[in-house]
């Protein structure tokens, strides 16, 4: 969170596309399912609209990694990260909601 700080003092862009794949930080916050980063990502004026090369927004994206990880089956690691993924879609979704 310090480094998004330090990032959003700067007026770092929020919104810029990575070349591979067109993701934003916020559609690799919410497929790791950084929940709290990308709340303040959100809250700083992400762009949870922006879709990837794959025309997925941030919070399909979450949904995609999680459908993605309910398809595995090895161990509580994968539940770990599905449980962390979970909760950011719900986040995500409370918070769009209220934008």
């Amino acid at each position: 969170m310090v480094t998004l700080e330090l990032l959003l003092g700067a007026r770092a862009s929020l919104n810029m596309q990575e070349p591979f794949e067109g993701g934003t930080p916020l559609h690799t916050l919410a497929r790791e399912g950084f929940v709290a980063v990308a709340a303040r990502l959100l809250e700083a004026g992400g762009d949870a609209s922006i879709k990837n090369d794959a025309g997925r927004n941030a919070l399909e994206e979450a949904k995609y990694e999680l459908d993605r990880l309910e398809r595995q089956t090895d161990g509580a690691s994968s539940a770990t990260r599905r449980a962390k993924i979970l909760e950011t879609i719900n986040t995500l979704k409370m918070v769009l909601s209220v934008q």
